[in-house]
């Protein structure tokens, strides 16, 4: 049961990616760039950083823009990639 139960999820991610990467080769030609969204975020010293530094910008932070609840925007603090 277990060994199904991953093939299906297997299967699931493999169409998601060629999905996204299909909408992402779209976008591109187009001139737009996507960007995938950080769950919880990381942290700047954290391991993730520290394992692949080429993925993350440590001159940039995530946030959110201003909006009717947050006028002047959210820092989160986390490094962008």
């Amino acid at each position: 049961a277990k060994y199904h139960a991953c093939r299906f999820w297997y299967w699931v991610q493999f169409h998601l990616d060629e999905q996204l990467r299909s909408a992402s080769q779209h976008a591109a030609a187009r001139g737009v760039a996507l960007m995938a969204d950080l769950p919880v975020g990381v942290a700047r010293n954290g391991a993730e950083p520290w394992a692949r530094p080429e993925l993350f910008r440590p001159d940039r932070v995530a946030g959110a823009p201003p909006d009717c609840f947050s006028p002047s925007g959210q820092n989160w603090r986390v490094p962008a990639y």
